[in-house]
This record gives structure tokens, sequence and C-alpha cells, in this order.
């Protein structure tokens, strides 16, 4: 169980480092006057798919623990 923890935390921090590549490089376009927002569809698309994986791998987590857990 040990190992499938550790590669739901790796996973999940993958996530994080991908979200966080999105959402705090894009951070100061939203401050700023820009006309143009086509130029940030790369940091919302990072932001969005790292979200989605920490989110993913946390419901993975939680099915496994209550699977192991039932045994």
């Amino acid at each position: 169980m040990a190992w499938i923890s550790l590669a739901f935390a790796c996973v999940g921090a993958f996530g994080f480092a991908y979200f966080a590549a999105g959402f705090f490089s894009g951070l100061p376009h939203l401050f700023t006057i820009s006309y143009n927002d086509d130029h940030l569809e790369h940091h919302r698309h990072r932001a969005m798919w790292g979200a989605m994986l920490m989110l993913y791998a946390f419901i993975a987590w939680e099915i496994v623990r209550a699977v192991a857990g039932a045994w």
C-alpha cells in the first residue's frame, strides 16, 4: 500500500507543479489591461489540467483506500 500511495503522491505533486506553472505565470496578466485574452490560453490550459490531475489522483486514492479498507 505504501508504493501505491507514493505513486499517487507523485502524480499529485506533478499536478500541483503543472497547475502552479499555469496559474502563477498567468497571474500578472490578470492585473494589466489586455484586450486580447488569446495569449493566456496556454496558462489557462496548464492551470485547468493541473487542477484536474490533482483531483483525479485524489479521487483514485480515495477509491483505492476504500477498497483496501473493506478487506
